[in-house]
């Protein structure tokens, strides 16, 4: 049987694709970020998904008082919490 043998791109003859560099991702990005540090105001805040934070301040407020009315009730529940109750009525999560 022959023996196959696996070439590293840069071993390889057209490794044009080869000096490419690598792109540089910061952290959990998605996406390539540029390695020169770019001003604040250079980003564009209006591509963020608009549900990860809140709209406003009035929207914010609105939220926080949210949170701590199902908190006084009774209704809060913390993510350990949360959790158990999962794994109690879906025994396969577990």
């Amino acid at each position: 049987m022959k023996e196959k043998r696996y070439t590293l791109p840069e071993e390889q003859k057209d490794a044009a694709f080869a000096a490419e560099p690598a792109p540089a991702y910061h952290g959990n990005a998605a996406i390539a970020l540029p390695e020169d540090e770019c001003a604040e105001e250079d980003i564009d805040w209006n591509k963020i998904p608009v549900g990860w934070h809140p709209a406003n301040e009035e929207e914010a407020v609105a939220r926080i008082e949210a949170i701590e009315e199902e908190y006084d009730k009774g209704q809060y529940i913390d993510a350990e919490d949360f959790e158990k109750e999962l794994i109690a009525q879906y025994p396969w999560l577990a």
